[in-house]
């Protein structure tokens, strides 16, 4: 898989998560602060996989990676602090992928930007929704 595919594949639970977060409604601090949180922890994550042989059943990655969404909609209505929490449960991928350490700082870049773009853009379509909705 090429470096651009790599970036796409392990930030795209970064996009993800961020779309919900914009649309639940996080402030502007805390989507930039948890978009720089996603870049960091898949930075590290990658650069640990690729240094220790950490092998966990997948089974066990696949079912703790499958919680992630199932929490994401109330930490945000609840308890905002445990929204921090995410990025480092889904760093999960970029630890057992086993992609080489030099593409950590590109990984945690294009996680950072596609945690920016997506709450931005779900934000955006939330403002946008409101400003109609109640224009009427």
């Amino acid at each position: 898989m090429n470096a651009l595919m790599t970036m796409a594949a392990l930030g795209f639970d970064s996009f993800l998560a961020s779309l919900l977060i914009g649309a639940l409604g996080a402030s502007r601090r805390e989507m930039l602060v948890c978009a720089v949180a996603f870049g960091i922890c898949d930075s590290a994550a990658t650069w640990a996989g690729s240094r220790w042989p950490i092998q966990l059943p997948q089974t066990v990655t696949l079912c703790l990676y499958l919680l992630c969404p199932l929490a994401l909609p109330c930490t945000v209505h609840t308890k905002r602090v445990l929204l921090f929490a995410l990025p480092v449960a889904l760093g999960l991928d970029n630890l057992v992928t086993k992609t080489p350490g030099a593409l950590a700082p590109l990984l945690g870049a294009s996680s950072t930007a596609m945690s920016l773009l997506g709450s931005s853009a779900a934000a955006l379509m939330r403002n946008r929704w409101f400003a109609t909705r109640w224009a009427h």
